[in-house]
C-alpha cells in the first residue's frame, strides 16, 4: 500500500529542519502552481536560516528542474527581501485568481456555443450565467461562421 504524506506535514518538516534537502523534498512534489509558489514562499521566508552554500545549491537546483516559465519567478522570489516577497507572493495570488475566472468564463461561454443550436437565447443566458447580450453576441458570430 503507498503510503500518501499530507502537504501540511511536508512544510512541518521543512519549517523545523530548514535545512537544503527539506527544501528540495518540500518543492520536488507533483503540486499545482499555486501550491508550488506557496511552498517557495514558505522557504524563503527561512531562506536566511540556509547557509551560503545552501542557497547557491537550492537556486542550482531550481534553475535545473523548472519550467521557463516559472523558473524566473521562482529565482527573482529567492533573491527578493521578505517585503518584496510579499508583494510577489500577492501578484502571483491575484494572477492565479485571474487565469482561475478566464478559464472558468471560457468553459461557460464553450457550454453556451454548444448549446445555441439547442436551446433560445434566454435559457442559455440563465443555464450557463452569462449576460443575455453576451449569449445574443455568440449566436451572431457562431451564425456567421457557418
Amino acid at each position: 500500500m503507498t503510503r500518501v504524506i499530507k502537504p501540511c506535514f511536508l512544510i512541518k518538516i521543512f519549517i523545523e529542519k530548514q535545512s537544503i534537502s527539506s527544501a528540495i523534498f518540500l518543492l520536488d512534489q507533483k503540486v499545482d502552481y499555486e501550491e508550488y509558489m506557496n511552498r517557495l514562499v514558505t522557504i524563503v521566508k527561512a531562506f536566511h536560516k540556509l547557509t551560503a552554500e545552501e542557497k547557491l545549491e537550492l537556486k542550482n537546483w531550481l534553475a535545473n528542474t523548472l519550467s521557463e516559465e516559472i523558473k524566473d519567478v521562482a529565482l527573482n522570489i529567492l533573491d527578493a527581501d521578505k517585503e518584496e516577497v510579499d508583494k510577489m507572493t500577492a501578484n502571483i495570488t491575484r494572477t492565479i485568481e485571474e487565469i482561475k475566472e478566464e478559464a472558468e468564463l471560457k468553459g461557460r461561454i464553450d457550454v453556451a456555443i454548444s448549446l445555441l443550436d439547442v436551446l433560445d437565447d434566454e435559457t442559455i443566458a440563465v443555464k450557463v450565467r452569462l449576460p443575455l447580450e453576451k449569449v445574443k453576441e455568440l449566436r451572431r458570430e457562431n451564425h456567421r461562421a457557418n
